[in-house]
Parts: C-alpha cells; structure tokens; sequence
C-alpha cells in the first residue's frame, strides 16, 4: 500500500497524544497496524521504543 506525502501528512496527526481530542495511538499499535499491511517491524517493549529509535510521527513519516 502507498499513501501520498499528503495522506500521510494527514494521518500522523492523530498518533502524537498530546491532544485529548485525538485517539491514541501508541507504538505497538503503530506496528501492529503496519504489520498488518506487510512490514515486519518489532516493537521493543522494554525499553518503549519504535524501530531505530523514532518518534512515532518521524517512523510513520518515514515508513
């Protein structure tokens, strides 16, 4: 699946929580939902980090 720039610009709005209108949308279920799109990333769970070390808008931009 592709999304635009624009799509994405969009879309990684609502994974920050620091707006309490927005839903969250915490690290593991960043990957889970790209997981389910074919990627294969693993969220390190004990140190609660996305892949390379990434804010969860800088992973789901760069992704």
């Amino acid at each position: 699946m592709t999304l635009s720039d624009l799509k994405m610009e969009s879309i990684k709005d609502f994974i920050p929580r620091d707006n309490s209108l927005k839903p969250v949308l915490l690290g593991h279920l960043i990957l889970k939902l790209f997981n389910q799109m074919g990627f294969k990333e693993i969220y390190k769970c004990g140190v609660g980090r996305m892949p390379k070390g990434l804010s969860r808008n800088t992973y789901f931009v760069a992704i």
